[in-house]
């Protein structure tokens, strides 16, 4: 999917803001499984998400890692609930907002070892999708079991001559919940066969790996 030529500065200065707010959540990974494999490997393993992966830079504003699902829920005025995965989906780092966040601007980020990348964060009311579709970035109008959203594929994009790589993302909204999953490295159409496991998920349970 390519992106539309920005040749207004007004309209560059949209894009660019549009574009590092996608990659900020960017995790680079290589990723293993694909397809109807996606969700069916191994058994995942307990791990204390704070001491397997370093992460450069806070995913968010006013972040803070976590070392389990248990303390992040503890933290969240919201409830994020994980489908029962297994495989490559041993959380790598968990990150929420500080306490000092107000409840309205809490953030949750959860990085899995396929790369894939789970982000939730507090909105009041649904966003306008088909006018942010219809924007600078082109992207593409897509249903999440039933909720409206928007999706993009993985790719690198060329800024005033400087190359950005994009993950795929599928966005939707849910029960106050801006959710989004993205991947460096699969489709939106990839992407869009596995979001409909966190929108409709019962909760696992609240360990480590979880």
């Amino acid at each position: 999917m390519s992106r539309i030529s920005v040749r207004n500065f007004g309209l560059a200065a949209v894009c660019i803001v549009g574009v590092m707010a996608l990659a900020i959540w960017l995790f680079y990974e290589n990723y293993s499984p694909s397809g109807s494999d996606l969700a069916s490997v191994a058994a995942p393993q307990a791990l204390d998400a704070r001491e397997t992966i370093k992460i450069e830079a806070d995913p968010f504003p006013f972040a803070e890692q976590v070392a389990s699902m248990t303390e992040a829920r503890s933290r969240l005025a919201f409830d994020v609930k994980l489908p029962q995965l297994e495989g490559g989906w041993s959380p790598t780092a968990i990150w929420v907002s500080l306490d000092t966040e107000p409840e309205k601007f809490q953030q949750f980020q959860i990085y899995f070892s396929n790369g894939i990348r789970l982000s939730a964060s507090r909105q009041e009311k649904q966003p306008r999708w088909k006018e942010i579709a219809e924007g600078p970035l082109n992207l593409t109008l897509v249903d999440v079991a039933g909720h409206a959203g928007i999706g993009d594929d993985s790719e690198i994009v060329e800024i005033h001559k400087e190359k950005i790589s994009e993950p795929g993302v599928v966005a939707w909204w849910q029960d106050g919940l801006h959710m989004a999953l993205f991947s460096p490295t699969l489709s939106m159409d990839e992407l869009l066969e596995l979001a409909p496991l966190f929108a409709t998920s019962t909760d696992s349970t609240g360990g480590s790996a979880q």
